[in-house]
């Protein structure tokens, strides 16, 4: 990305960054300073072996504490309460906010879980801000790009166009080249500065520079114009005080432009005219408190100035300079037209893209030639259509989400949002398109489900608006889940009557005092589907419901009083650690289950059911096998019936007899079934004990490592409650 005037944009932007722990602060405007700060998810990221959002809260609170206290200063932050609302927007502190400890203790208490709602925030500040008088710095303070539908760098544009009073800076922290460009894009849109911070020093001395606030009495103006071959244009400065490592700047880009403010003392400046290679000129400028350093230097040089305009006036767009099909320089401009390049003299060809369009219109311009020592003016014209949305909900404006479809692929090309609040959006439910025939649909984001409104072969014309208006119906319903007559813990579902998928969900928080859940709902027939979570079959209830336009329905489903099944499982009468698994009769199909856990101290399990029959299956998992118990329970609706699965067992120690070196044991119950068995000898122990149910066992010994070694059995080894029996026999 290029300067309208200069070099890489980018370049001088990331060693302004580099720098700027030396740098001399630039004053924030004299109406004071509102800060942006992002708590999306994303915050919680590490940098330099910290979260972001750990690293924003200390530098702020920072900030806060030393900010002074005449200066004005307004705070409010997004993505902090809610994951995936584009609407967590908050202000923490009203513009001219006094009480600074309160902020800092704000500040400290947010978290990060949600969206990064750039054009929404935007939006929002411009709109607490509109009473205020004097120019106001904003300081947006960003990890990532959009993740909202909107346009950050339109709406910037937008509000400064329209007259609103602010200048803005943009803090890109640990951001991607891809989230710089939009965030830079941003920055030039809003008349401020960019500020990339990679690591946690270059965050704290961009948050210090973009709310820096510095006397007149305290510093001197250094005012420096550049000229290019006779225009004026913003060239990149290297400044050097005595004593001091250098930083960067730029040149004044109007008449208005105070330039830079420096404490007194001599400066050495290095100007750049911008190009590949660029000139440069060393002035030596001596800076005091009560006189502007004035100086004035001239280039000639090669350059190419592209004008973009559209509907009349200066048009945003993305130029590039092409030289043998590779990109040599670029730009985007958003109404700060012309920009020039300066580049070396040659042929080129040049690709406008306007930004102020969807899908973005493409002006091509092949051969370009570049004389030597002189500027070549080219100049793109754009004439695109307005799109003008409106969308009504039983005669009312509510929220909807525009999206422009091109008709030949069905891909959303475009889309804006339609607020209730137009204040909340300048461009309420406006787009910028070009001349064309589209397929548009609008989806009322009020409603439950999301319906929708199509509009096919919407005619767009160059220099026309187009208005389209949706109108929707509602109604409310509203659901109670009862269990024994009281307020039930239950999923409620909504759908189309007869249809499989949900179109809206809501949970009855019951032990929360919630009685009821209500939906907005498109006129029609419903099926409402209730899963009760109290009760460990999650049964579950359905119901039909009709809801007419502007009226509300209630509807009450009802589940009998749950029943009680308590399970306990002992081996020689002291509990044990198990499994219980409560499933159907006739299938044998698992219902629910839970895991007794005796070590912690759990005697048994308790779950609640349906009244009915169930089949229970216990799992002694402290005995080698795992054998089972399977028992039968009736449950009356609102009755307990209480379970005990008792299992017997006792010890099979088992010894490598002397003329074995290894050996796998196995121990065969009566069906002929491995139930359990070890490894003895070599590295291993030569004697090992197995927990079993009382009963009858056979002991095999596997020599192995040994060919004539022979098969070693013992039949009919009685396990008996509580006791040990030995392998082989003791003698």
């Amino acid at each position: 990305m290029t300067d309208r005037n200069g070099p890489s944009l980018a370049a001088l932007l990331l060693l302004a960054a580099l720098a700027l722990s030396f740098a001399v602060p630039s004053p924030a405007a004299s109406g004071g300073t509102y800060v942006i700060l992002d708590a999306s998810g994303s915050m919680w990221g590490q940098i330099d072996g910290k979260a972001k959002i750990v690293v924003a809260k200390e530098v702020l609170s920072g900030l806060l504490a030393n900010y002074p206290d005449g200066s004005p200063l307004g705070l409010a932050v997004y993505g902090h309460r809610r994951k995936g609302d584009c609407g967590d927007i908050e202000e923490l502190a009203p513009f001219g906010q006094t009480d600074r400890q309160a902020l800092i203790a704000s500040v400290n208490s947010l978290n990060a879980r949600g969206m990064t709602p750039l054009t929404s925030s935007i939006l929002f500040a411009a709109e607490r801000l509109k009473a205020v008088e004097d120019e106001v710095t904003v300081v947006l303070i960003s990890d990532g790009r959009e993740t909202c539908r909107g346009n950050p760098v339109e709406a910037a544009a937008h509000l400064r166009a329209k007259g609103h009073r602010f200048t803005l800076h943009v803090i890109g922290f640990d951001v991607s080249d891809e989230e710089q460009r939009q965030l830079e894009a941003i920055a030039q849109a809003g008349g401020g500065r960019y500020f990339n911070a990679a690591d946690t020093a270059q965050f704290r001395s961009a948050a210090e520079e973009a709310t820096a606030t510095t006397s007149k009495t305290e510093r001197g103006w250094l005012r420096l114009k550049a000229y290019r071959n006779g225009e004026l244009f913003q060239a990149p400065l290297t400044v050097t005080g005595e004593g001091k490592p250098p930083f960067q700047g730029l040149s004044v880009a109007d008449d208005d432009d105070p330039g830079l403010l420096l404490p007194p003392g001599v400066y050495r400046v290095t100007v750049g005219d911008g190009g590949s290679p660029a000139q440069t000129k060393d002035l030596d400028l001596t800076v005091t408190g009560d006189k502007t350093a004035e100086a004035a230097v001239a280039f000639e040089a090669s350059a190419l100035k592209v004008s973009v305009l559209g509907d009349g006036g200066p048009r945003g767009a993305t130029i590039a300079v092409l030289l043998k099909g590779k990109t040599v320089a670029e730009a985007h401009t958003y109404g700060d037209n012309p920009v020039t390049f300066p580049v070396p003299a040659g042929t080129y060809d040049v690709v406008v893209t306007d930004g102020a369009v969807e899908p973005p219109a493409i002006r091509p311009f092949e051969g370009v030639v570049i004389e030597p020592g002189k500027t070549t003016d080219l100049t793109a014209t754009f004439v695109g259509g307005t799109l003008q949305v409106s969308a009504l909900a039983d005669g009312r404006p509510t929220q909807a989400w525009i999206a422009v479809i091109a008709p030949e692929k069905g891909d959303e090309i475009a889309g804006v949002r339609f607020h209730r609040d137009e204040a909340k959006d300048p461009a309420n439910g406006r787009l910028f398109l070009q001349p064309g025939t589209y397929d548009i649909r609008i989806e009322a984001e009020e409603i439950d489900g999301e319906p929708f409104v199509a509009f096919s072969g919407v005619a767009i014309e160059a220099g026309k608006t187009t208005d389209l208006e949706a109108d929707f119906s509602s109604g409310i319903l509203e659901v109670t889940a009862l269990e024994g007559g009281k307020p039930a813990q239950a999923w409620i579902a909504v759908r189309k009557s007869g249809k499989s998928d949900d179109i809206a969900g809501a949970r009855l928080h019951a032990e929360e005092g919630e009685q009821r859940v209500s939906f907005t709902l498109q006129p029609g027939r419903y099926d409402v589907v209730v899963t009760y979570e109290t009760v460990a079959s999650n049964p579950v209830r359905t119901a039909s419901a009709t809801v007419e336009a502007g009226k509300s329905l209630s509807l009450e489903t009802e589940l009998s009083a749950a029943s009680a099944l308590a399970v306990r499982v002992t081996v020689n009468g002291e509990p044990s650690t198990s499994w219980v698994s409560v499933r159907t009769p006739e299938e044998d199909e698992e219902i629910t289950g839970a895991r007794i856990h005796a070590d912690e101290g759990e005697e048994g399990v308790f779950f609640s059911l349906e009244g009915g029959s169930y089949t229970v299956v216990a799992t002694a998992e402290e005995i080698d096998g795992s054998p089972l118990r399977r028992m039968g329970a009736e449950l009356d609706e609102g009755g307990k019936v209480e379970l005990l699965a008792a299992f017997e067992a006792g010890t099979l120690s088992v010894t490598l007899p002397e003329n074995l070196i290894q050996a796998w044991i196995s121990v065969i119950d009566g069906e002929g079934n491995e139930i359990a068995g070890c490894r003895l000898g070599g590295e291993e122990p030569r004697q090992g004990a197995f927990r079993l149910a009382v009963g009858s066992y056979t002991v095999v010994v596997h020599p192995e490592g040994q060919e004539e070694a022979d098969l070693l059995e013992w039949t009919d080894q009685v396990i008996e409650k509580g006791t040990v029996t030995t392998v082989p026999p003791a003698l």
